[in-house]
């Protein structure tokens, strides 16, 4: 006779995951004791990454990495070559005698010894770090290309086109006309216009950070002619991001810009954008001259931006005056919205807030601000009352901006009426970040 089996009841909680009884008790509301204060609870947790200081990258990182270099590099297989160049060329890239010395031919003379075992991601994964770091080695350069001829089957469409841009950047067209632009056509059949659409994307935003684009306008000759036949079946938004795109590459596109100003003739389709296509849009129109070959779009924009003046965020804010700052219509907007941004800064929690605490978005906040700040004229000089919880934000939080950061702030004021806002506005600690954006600055004007 079969006996009926008990029922056991379990904790709702799941054992697996450290008991029910244990997980209540540390679920519960407590005060930590001192013991957990000061050694933690021992429990995983995200661990948020923070800038490398300066001082070690010079007095220690380096310093070991060159020491690898002079004792030990000899016997490092291709990926741990990549891994070495692709360190070397970030940590040295601000230093002048980049690109000099030994430790830089050793190298360059270990990877041609082992360019027999680079495979095709390897070659990818260098080509960057030992474009800055030797650019005139052309005898790298040419076994580098002899391995991609044996590999060529290996690199797809996203890879070849920072491998064109790479020797674009040498001048060496040849390998790029006989080797990589045929094998990029050929990848591109298999690609959808989706995601072709999305490697032209991927380019201007590239424009954002590099300065020599020298290699673009021949990927273009690929990857436009693909989209051309398919573009009115492309979304809306992947339309209006080609554009943009191009825009940013100051090319200017009659099918593609003529199938975009269409969509806007009818005001209730602007009407129902959000603020964030809508602010897109407006900077695509101006960079492209459209609100003067249609001055139509104009009359569409202006009232919709006065009803939406109160709910734009900063970024909107900055493509909006980028757009519209000529407008005398649409400037007491922008100039409204530009001191509603400025007061939310003294906000209640913002001024509780600890220092230190900013995060990424915040500091790119206080970037278009200014951005807009300065584009508008609304900043009459040093000591400006506008800028005052600005230069508080950025005193506060002064140990958290990434030398990326420093530099767009710098880019804003710096080679303009306002140069000395450079040198008054911004935190001493800053100076060497603040002299280095400077000489990176005027690389890029003289291009």
């Amino acid at each position: 006779m079969l006996r009926r089996a008990a029922i056991k009841f379990h904790s709702p909680v799941p054992g697996r995951v450290g008991g029910g009884i244990k997980l209540r008790k540390d679920l519960a509301l407590r005060e930590p004791s001192t013991e957990e204060v000061q050694k933690g609870d021992h429990r995983s947790g995200v661990v948020l990454s923070k800038r490398v200081p300066e001082e070690f990258i010079q007095t220690t990182l380096l310093p070991h990495l060159e020491e690898r270099m002079r004792m030990s590099i000899h016997v490092y297989t291709p990926a741990q070559l990549v891994q070495v160049a692709r360190s070397y060329s970030k940590y040295t890239m601000d230093r002048e005698d980049r690109g000099a010395g030994p430790l830089v031919e050793k190298l360059s003379e270990t990877i041609k010894y082992r360019m027999p075992g680079f495979e095709a991601i390897d070659i990818i994964d260098i080509l960057p770090a030992m474009l800055q770091l030797c650019p005139n080695d052309d005898e790298l350069f040419g076994m580098l290309s002899d391995r991609m001829k044996e590999k060529i089957e290996d690199f797809n469409a996203l890879n070849l086109v920072g491998v064109v841009r790479a020797y674009l950047k040498r001048g060496d067209v040849q390998i790029v006309k006989d080797l990589l632009l045929p094998r990029l056509i050929e990848s591109l059949q298999s690609y959808d216009p989706i995601e072709v659409a999305e490697m032209l994307i991927a380019i201007g935003q590239a424009t954002s950070t590099d300065v020599s684009l020298s290699g673009d306008m021949h990927i273009l000759q690929c990857l436009i002619p693909e989209l051309e036949s398919k573009f009115t079946h492309l979304p809306f938004l992947v339309q209006l991001n080609v554009v943009w795109a191009l825009a940013k590459m100051n090319v200017n596109h009659s099918l593609f810009r003529s199938g975009v100003i269409e969509r806007f003739t009818d005001p209730q389709f602007v009407a129902d954008l959000p603020t964030k296509v809508l602010a897109k849009s407006s900077w695509i129109f101006a960079r492209i001259g459209a609100f003067k070959t249609n001055p139509e779009l104009l009359n569409v924009f202006m009232p919709i931006i006065t009803s939406n003046r109160g709910i734009f965020n900063s970024n909107e804010f900055a493509r909006l005056v980028m757009a519209f700052a000529d407008h005398p219509a649409i400037r007491e907007d922008l100039v409204a919205t530009a001191h509603r941004l400025v007061e939310a800064l003294n906000c209640e929690e913002e001024e509780s807030r600890e220092p230190g605490t900013s995060t990424r978005k915040s500091r790119q906040d206080i970037l278009m601000i200014l951005s807009g700040l300065h584009r508008l004229g609304m900043i009459k000089g040093p000591n400006d009352p506008i800028l005052a919880s600005i230069e508080k934000f950025i005193q506060k939080e002064e140990a958290k901006f990434e030398p990326s950061e420093i530099q767009q702030l710098v880019g804003i004021f710096y080679k303009t009426d306002y140069t000395v806002l450079v040198d008054t506005m911004f935190p001493k600690t800053w100076k060497e970040l603040i002299d280095s954006s400077k000489k990176r600055i005027d690389q890029i004007l003289q291009y």
